[in-house]
């Protein structure tokens, strides 16, 4: 739109006019919006809020159950699980033997009506390790496919370590080195 304009020399020039209909309906910082779209917004928000809940009521009472009893086992077997981040919508737990060899799952809602479980490892002398990811309806998460999403991971940390145990050992014996070891005193 072109407005003819006349300046503070008295001038008349002619220009175009921008005009922002947002800045119009700003107030204290935000936009209006429509009826429709507020309630829109609130419509989804209670969708979201939903899930939310049900993840929530599922980590709570489900998740920490297992990972509690599975942290015992696997606490007798050398590693220690702690649960590193809890928060809304996101629960990860940590299995460790050591400062760098460490599994972490994280379990999160996904969309609408899905929970998905995702395992990283991290053992060292070994390239980075594929992930481990499943997931279910929310609807059906329950004990038993958390208590296989905990042991698949855990499963799968062993064999992860296993192999880089095997290839330090290949990798040494390759190296046609002897090392020599040293003979303990004798004992007076």
């Amino acid at each position: 739109m072109f407005a003819r304009m006349v300046g503070a020399d008295g001038a008349t020039r002619v220009g175009h006019v921008r005009r922002d209909r947002r800045k119009r309906d700003r107030r204290a910082g935000e936009i209006r919006m429509s009826g429709w779209r507020e309630e829109f917004v609130e419509r989804i928000a209670v969708v979201r809020r939903g899930v939310l809940d049900l993840f929530e009521r599922f980590a709570g009472e489900t998740l920490t159950a297992v990972f509690e009893e599975i942290r015992s086992f696997t606490a007798d077997h050398g590693l220690r699980g702690s649960a590193p981040v809890s928060k809304a919508g996101l629960r990860t737990f940590k299995f460790s033997v050591a400062d760098n060899a460490y599994v972490l799952i994280t379990f999160r809602p996904r969309g609408l009506d899905r929970i998905e479980v995702f395992s990283e490892f991290t053992v060292p002398n070994r390239p980075k390790v594929s992930p481990l990811y499943d997931s279910t309806e929310l609807i059906e998460a329950g004990q038993a496919w958390a208590q296989r999403s905990f042991e698949q991971s855990l499963d799968r940390f062993a064999e992860v370590m296993a192999q880089a145990l095997a290839h330090r050992c290949v990798s040494a014996a390759s190296a046609d080195v002897v090392q020599p070891v040293e003979a303990a005193p004798p004992v007076p």
